[in-house]
């Protein structure tokens, strides 16, 4: 989104060449909430995907792709009188694989586009696909004989084939991007990252400058401005508008200007009438789960299916939700996204399943397990725990030396506070961040304990910045008495990153626990504990110097012979397992392992799950898709990479044992 020149301090628009740029300075955040403008349209089209196609097994396959139609052919009558496909693809292909003869390597048919999948099936070594238009031009695929059996990330790395790219992104309107880019271009004094609160009072100027420039564009003084955008500009405008009110929390606002942007689209721009439709029909929903207090006090209400009896008492916004809901599967009829919320809304009104349109039910039995873990009751609000926040760190643990488990909590909010539950000992809490000197500290994503300077009382590290721009982590010393110090800076440990990732491992063994950092855009970083309260950044020396998008960290000695590996969960592509050498450095084994991760890594870590004494690899995949979830539940092929469960062989490598555990979820 940009703010067009001619325009001073009116509303950003997005503008494609623009949006791009800017969102790879953002940390790919629009991987995860979405493009919030309707350029991206073209991308949620559906694609046919037979319930019964073959998606599992590999195949040595070549792709050849052109960008016309009649070219394709003409290879095409080549091919079948016996041209070389490897020949021809080094000649005419413009896919990244020309060079190679066309060649993906060995893929798992599975991590493969639905409209390729269905082009394989039945082909055999040696045979030929028909034409396939894909996203970039027009493929042509050859099933080969060539062996090769080496682990790769999430499929190919080509989006040209890869199932991730027809991955459906759930449509949110939360107005998270919005924030984000409105916190990007906003000006900040030097050292605003390093001050929790300096970061809380910019993340609430710079959203409240986004609210203002909208609402001064939208007076009636500026009706001449307005009237000089495009029905698409101003609709993203209306959007955008509705998307700074979202993350407000203040649907009641949020709920006219996307109905703007409805009104534009029904009338103008009738391509997004269909999105228009579901943004609505979402919006009505959350308005509804608001006014039900169904964030605050949800109970079983955020149990699906939900219980009879459990129907919101409030119930003209889920209607007008299940409207919505209606019309844009009027549009698109199979999709998935829209029939689960639809499923859902009509769950608030006491609908489900008897009034349900046959032809979007979701069946009762989709949500059935074969597996009875028990019933557990949730009773934070009766414990003293009633507190209210956006997702964060959690710890559970003895902080007192009392033996009794106290809560601590932080939030991604950048003002929201942190919070320390001190254990009663009755079954209740106390909050008590002020007492123990914690109401300085704002914001993180993600925190974890531990003893790091050997006193026997338990620390905290703060991690923060994470899908956002840079910020300080806070290292808060344990004082043996209840209360907290901020040691961050006399550390070493206040260099702003972007990260939710770490862990605490004694890289050496010399009874000193480093900490290793992963960061989002940046450099992963090693510290190594000198033992007098500080750490000294090794990262380089150590061989760990590599940028990542990393979402995970993990350390456990995967060969047991005596010193701890790290694991890296990449977001942007494969994860890397790093060997330790014993002398404060280390050397990547990924390939040579077979550990290369879904492609889109998240949290990971080792445990030993079929305990054969050696420690096994689980590394998670991560996909804001409700389409995906559907799949998942409805037994459909997934497009967006499973979960991923490595056994350690105790050879030093390990097997992909994710199908056989049923771990192949997204």
């Amino acid at each position: 989104m940009v703010l067009p020149p001619n325009f001073g301090e009116m509303p950003r628009i997005l503008d494609r060449g623009v949006w791009g740029s800017l969102l790879s300075k953002l940390h790919k955040l629009v991987q995860v909430v979405v493009c919030a403008g309707l350029w991206c349209l073209p991308l949620r089209s559906q694609v046919s995907q037979p319930a019964d196609q073959k998606t599992s097994g590999t195949a040595f396959l070549r792709i050849i792709v052109v960008s016309s139609l009649d070219q394709a052919q003409q290879i095409l009558a080549h091919l079948n009188k016996g041209e070389n496909f490897a020949d021809v693809a080094r000649k005419e292909s413009i896919d990244s694989t020309a060079a190679d003869g066309g060649s993906l390597g060995m893929v798992a048919i599975s991590s493969l586009r639905p409209e390729l999948r269905e082009a394989l099936a039945g082909l055999a070594p040696g045979q030929i696909s028909p034409i396939v238009k894909s996203p970039l031009g027009f493929a042509i695929l050859k099933v080969d004989t060539e062996p090769d059996t080496t682990p790769r990330a999430g499929g190919t790395g080509s989006a040209i084939v890869d199932s991730i790219g027809s991955v459906k992104a759930s449509w949110g309107l939360g107005g998270l991007v919005e924030a984000e880019v409105g916190l990007y271009n906003f000006p900040k004094p030097p050292g605003w990252d390093r001050d929790p609160k300096k970061i809380c009072e910019i993340r609430k100027q710079s959203l409240a400058h986004e609210k203002d420039a909208k609402e001064r564009f939208f007076a009636p003084a500026n009706s001449k401005q307005r009237e000089s955008f495009n029905s698409l500009d101003l609709l993203n405008t209306y959007y955008s508008f509705g998307e700074i009110y979202s993350s407000l929390g203040d649907m009641e606002r949020a709920i006219p200007q996307y109905e703007k942007a409805h009104q534009i689209a029904s009338t103008q721009e009738t391509a997004a009438e269909g999105q228009m439709d579901e943004s609505l029909g979402v919006a009505y929903l959350h308005k509804s789960e608001m006014e039900n207090g169904i964030f605050r006090a949800p109970g079983d209400r955020c149990l699906l299916p939900m219980k009879p009896g459990s129907a919101y008492s409030n119930k003209e916004d889920s209607k007008k939700s299940i409207e919505y809901l209606r019309q844009a599967l009027d549009q698109q009829p199979d999709n998935l996204e829209v029939k689960w919320l639809l499923n859902v809304a009509y769950m608030t009104i006491g609908g489900y399943p008897d009034q349900v349109p046959a032809q979007y039910l979701i069946p009762l039995k989709a949500f059935e397990s074969p597996e009875d873990v028990g019933r557990f009751r949730d009773v934070a609000p009766e414990a003293g725990l009633d507190s209210f926040a956006m997702a964060g760190g959690v710890i559970v643990d003895d902080f007192e030396n009392i033996g009794r488990f106290d809560i601590v909590t932080s939030s991604f909010d950048s003002c929201g506070p942190m919070h320390f539950f001190h254990n009663n000992g009755d079954g209740t809490f106390t909050e008590q961040a002020a007492k123990a000197g914690l109401s300085d500290q704002m914001g993180g994503l993600n925190m974890l304990q531990t003893d790091y300077n050997n006193d026997g009382c338990l620390d905290i590290l703060i991690l923060r910045g994470a899908w956002e721009l840079p910020q300080r982590k806070s290292l808060l010393r344990n004082n043996c008495d209840g209360t907290f110090t901020d040691v961050t800076v006399a550390s070493g440990l206040d260099q702003p990153t972007s990260s939710q990732a770490a862990v605490w491992v004694d890289i050496n063994n010399d009874g000193l626990l480093d900490l290793f950092v992963g960061s989002e855009g940046q450099p992963i970083q090693l510290f190594l504990n000198k033992g007098d309260g500080t750490f000294q950044d090794i990262s380089e020396s150590a061989g760990l110097h590599r940028t990542m998008f990393t979402k995970g960290v993990a350390a456990g000695d995967y060969d047991n012979d005596g010193f701890p590996d790290l694991y890296v969960s990449n977001f942007s592509g494969g994860n890397v397992l790093f060997h330790n050498n014993h002398n404060n450095t280390f050397t990547e084994v990924t390939q040579a392992a077979g550990v290369p991760g879904p492609g889109r890594g998240f949290a990971t870590w080792f445990f030993d799950y079929d305990n054969d004494g050696l420690p096994d690899i689980f590394a998670t995949s991560y996909f804001l898709s409700l389409d995906e979830t559907a799949r998942t539940y409805l037994g459909l092929p997934h497009n967006a990479a499973t979960l991923k469960l490595y056994k350690n062989l105790g050879n030093g490598t390990f097997r992909d044992v994710t199908e056989e555990v049923g771990l192949d979820k997204v």
